[in-house]
């Protein structure tokens, strides 16, 4: 016989606590049904990470001629990580050697013993016509016309041909070193009977082969620039920092010439002919240093 509740709805005959746990094992079947739908994010599940880092130290470039008088060509590639007021470390074996300002050819350091430096007539009253014959040394392929002289009148060595370059291209600020040895001397001269000039900074032109300049900036900007003593006796062995660098050389989007700037420097050996015939070899030495 069927027993009904006194509303006339059917007794159930199972316990309360059953259908508690029915429920309760209903709700977790739908959960196990629901981790596993497509589509809903994995209680577990594996990785793989992968990481980009980039850093990019100070470097400067400086390039010219090499010692077998190859240019352009870079042969100091200077890392800027040493401290303060020391030079910066070269990776790059071998030196960069200076150009004749305005082309890219490389400066002679020995000569034929019929060969000699260039030589110019200085205050002379008329003539004195120096024509080279292509070599760049004195010899006797070289011309040069009578000369009229009076008190004043004296040789010299050839200013153009003791003007030098080299090039740098930087993303950072630097300083630059200098100093002047004797290699070699067989006449009475001194390190202070050559001048010394810094004769500035060329932001663009076209030597040789190459154009240089057109995203570049002045070096010099935000630093104290150039302090140059009248001759290389000032500079001493030690070195002496003649550049006083601001800003990187590199200003916008180019290559290594388009980053680079030009530094000229310019000699001149006040040769007297009391200091007879001989030799006077002299180095000159620019470093790059960390500001």
């Amino acid at each position: 016989m069927r027993q009904t509740n006194p509303d006339n709805s059917p007794v159930s005959f199972f316990p309360k606590a059953w259908r508690r746990g029915a429920a309760m094992a209903s709700l977790g079947a739908c959960l196990l049904l629901s981790q596993g739908s497509p589509g809903l994010t994995p209680t577990a599940e594996a990785s793989v990470l992968d990481n980009l880092y980039f850093k990019v130290l100070g470097l400067t470039l400086v390039w010219g001629a090499d010692s077998g008088g190859t240019a352009p060509i870079v042969s100091d590639f200077v890392l800027m990580t040493s401290p303060s007021g020391t030079a910066g470390d070269d990776i790059t074996p071998g030196d960069v050697h200076t150009v004749i300002t305005g082309t890219l050819d490389p400066v002679p350091v020995s000569a034929a013993a019929d060969e000699g430096f260039p030589i110019e007539v200085i205050n002379q009253t008329s003539g004195g016509v120096f024509t080279d014959d292509g070599d760049g040394v004195l010899d006797p392929g070289d011309t040069l016309t009578a000369f009229g002289i009076d008190i004043t009148t004296d040789l010299a060595t050839d200013s153009t041909s003791l003007a030098r370059s080299f090039y740098v291209a930087s993303n950072t600020a630097f300083d630059i070193s200098a100093a002047a040895s004797v290699a070699s001397n067989t006449l009475s001269a001194a390190l202070g009977d050559v001048s010394f000039s810094c004769d500035g900074i060329s932001l663009s032109g076209t030597d040789g082969i190459i154009t240089y300049g057109g995203n570049n900036q002045d070096p010099a900007t935000g630093g104290a620039g150039f302090t140059c003593p009248a001759n290389l006796g000032g500079l001493g062995g030690g070195g002496s920092i003649i550049f006083d660098g601001g800003q990187a050389t590199a200003a916008s989007v180019g290559t290594i010439a388009t980053q680079s700037v030009r530094f000229d420097f310019g000699y001149n050996f006040v040769y007297d002919l009391s200091m007879g015939v001989g030799e006077f070899d002299v180095d000159v030495t620019y470093t790059v240093f960390v500001p």
